[in-house]
């Protein structure tokens, strides 16, 4: 592992250095520095660490960019999946000088959001050494910072974090599989939206587009189930009805409520029993021969039932 490892660290700081450094020295005068001489270092790859620079306007921006690429880095060492491109840009959080957990990775237009633990406590107060150049553009007089840092990543590092990938990855590809499983026992409402929620979290969580399109695949699935069901009542006896939920001819429960409305009736209840509603009202204030009507409506999901229940 080692080999194939440092020869990713090595590649990464080729792309990185060609990409932020300046070409050509004769470009570019230093005109400040954080120390007389730069470290030993700088510019070369180093056994159990990470060799990352980046440019800034100013100090602080240039600062967070090298975090960015050392978690960029880390990112692509321990998830072989993730899709990588130049327009890759991290997205941190921070609270209190503390990096948070939720990196937003936005490539080509899409964007992906992802829990990563593993990469929480990426800092550069954890870094080994750093250093620092104010250069100038020799032609146009512009001012940049090149900030440098050493990021220690051992193999036990590497190793401990692959395995925290790995655990979190496959847990999430296990929570679509069983959510897909549990397509054809719904019985609930609540399993539908129990179901997504967790497809969601999962979806959020996969880096390449071809998982992510798998996870939304099966949330339509259960997504579409909220139009396809219906609410059938009868008449039990006067000032009472009995309504329940079906989804394709068959009894589905829901713990909601629905919500009734009548411009004559009044004492309107409804309670929940045996996964049915019973409904009880009193019509005696309702006048004989219009159309007296309880009006019941119950939102499930995105999608909203609608029953009139006549008075009689």
């Amino acid at each position: 592992m080692r080999k194939s490892f440092h020869s990713f660290i090595f590649s990464f700081f080729c792309f990185f250095i060609l990409s932020f450094l300046p070409i050509g020295a004769h470009a570019q005068k230093v005109i400040d520095r954080s120390q007389k001489t730069r470290p030993d270092w700088y510019g070369v790859t180093k056994e159990d660490y990470l060799v990352v620079s980046a440019i800034g306007s100013d100090l602080e921006t240039a600062k967070q960019k090298a975090l960015t690429e050392i978690k960029l880095e880390i990112l692509q060492s321990v998830a072989q999946n993730v899709e990588f491109s130049t327009e890759t840009v991290i997205e941190q959080l921070t609270r209190n000088d503390e990096v948070q957990s939720n990196i937003s990775m936005k490539q080509t237009g899409s964007t992906r959001i992802a829990s990563l633990p593993y990469i929480s406590g990426v800092s550069l107060s954890n870094a080994t050494d750093s250093y620092w150049e104010l250069q100038q553009e020799r032609t146009t007089g512009e001012k940049t910072y090149v900030f440098c840092v050493l990021y220690p990543y051992s193999k036990a590092e590497y190793n401990a974090m692959k395995a925290q990938f790995e655990a979190l990855d496959e847990k999430m590809v296990k929570t679509v599989n069983d959510c897909k499983d549990h397509l054809s026992d719904v019985r609930t409402v609540e399993d539908i939206d129990n179901n997504i929620k967790q497809l969601r979290v999962a979806k959020e969580y996969f880096f390449d587009e071809k998982r992510r399109e798998w996870a939304q695949g099966i949330i339509s699935m259960f997504s579409r189930m909220y139009s396809q069901i219906n609410i059938e009542c009868e008449q039990v006896k006067k000032g009472f009805y009995q309504c329940w939920l079906t989804m394709n001819g068959k009894p589905i429960t829901c713990a909601t409520i629905p919500k009734l409305k009548s411009d004559c009736a009044i004492n309107l209840k409804c309670t929940l029993k045996d996964g049915k509603y019973l409904i009880t009202y009193d019509d005696s204030d309702c006048i004989s021969g219009e159309e007296n009507i309880i009006s019941l409506t119950l939102k499930v999901g995105s999608h909203t039932l609608k029953q009139k229940l006549h008075i009689q």
